[in-house]
């Protein structure tokens, strides 16, 4: 029997199917921005996963999506990126198409969290993990006393549409909102990431100053969650990290200006550039 692990981003969706703890299949990714209806959304995943694998062969199916969520009934509530999908239950829509009755929803930095988690050959039960996916927005996870910290009622890590200064938030400084300003300001026209990384990639002033900015503005965002949480270990994943070699040392050079208590020695900060991390959190 197999695992159906599924990730839902804001600007694609992705699977990977498991058997015996070990990765089987890894999906291509499904544009999702094409959506405006969620039942089309689904009926989607299904045919995508039923061209690949008989579905009577999937026994448990685990699901990242990104937040606010209610974890108890798997419902998505008021996601800022994916409008379409605000207030549908992900369980009841999975059995609907898969008629499997053993599915898992969680918020997608929680399972990335977990994952990166899982993979650590050396753990200490006083580890403070912090996992960290950018993408659409940003997500935060955090491990505390070997457990995922989700804390009073679920909300832990909803972190992104918080103000920083004059109405602004960390949307605005990292996420797409982050990324459609900026590439007016300099190109006249919205620029992806994947096309920034690839601009930075042949030498782009242009580009690599943009990416500049934004390590900037995630080390400064990390100052203020390094200073709550104090980790020793943050891994950074989803779409974005993959261009990490033209942001990093802005990053770090961000956190040693303004963070007290950062210590390179102390903290290690890592990046999962395939992101199976997403999916690990399942297994």
């Amino acid at each position: 029997m197999y695992l159906l692990a599924i990730d839902i981003g804001g600007t694609t969706f992705s699977f990977s199917l498991f058997k015996d703890n070990h990765l089987f299949l890894n999906s291509d990714n499904y544009d999702i921005t094409k959506y405006i209806d969620h039942e089309i959304l689904f009926k989607d995943l299904y045919l995508v996963v039923r061209e690949k694998i008989d579905i009577g062969l999937i026994s448990k199916i685990g699901i990242a999506c990104p937040g606010p969520l209610d974890l108890a009934s798997g419902t998505i509530l008021n996601t800022p990126n994916l409008k379409f999908l605000r207030n549908v239950n992900i369980k009841d829509e999975l059995k609907k198409h898969f008629n499997i009755k053993d599915i898992h929803v969680e918020h997608d930095a929680n399972v990335y969290t977990l994952g990166f988690y899982n993979r650590l050959t050396t753990k200490n039960k006083d580890d403070v993990v912090l996992g960290i996916t950018l993408g659409t927005g940003i997500g935060f996870g955090i491990i505390i006393n070997e457990k995922l910290f989700k804390g009073s009622y679920g909300m832990s890590g909803e972190y992104e549409r918080s103000p920083v200064l004059n109405d602004k938030t960390w949307a605005d400084l990292i996420g797409r909102d982050f990324f459609e300003l900026i590439t007016q300001l300099y190109f006249k026209k919205n620029v992806t990431p994947k096309e920034l990384f690839e601009l930075a990639n042949d030498n782009n002033s242009k580009a690599l100053n943009i990416w500049k900015n934004y390590g900037n503005n995630i080390g400064k965002c990390l100052c203020h969650v390094i200073g709550l949480l104090n980790p020793n270990y943050i891994s950074i994943g989803g779409g974005v990290s993959k261009a990490n070699k033209y942001f990093h040392n802005y990053i770090i050079k961000a956190l040693e200006k303004h963070c007290l208590i950062y210590d390179k020695k102390k903290i290690n900060i890592s990046y999962d550039e395939t992101n199976l991390n997403i999916f690990y959190g399942w297994v």
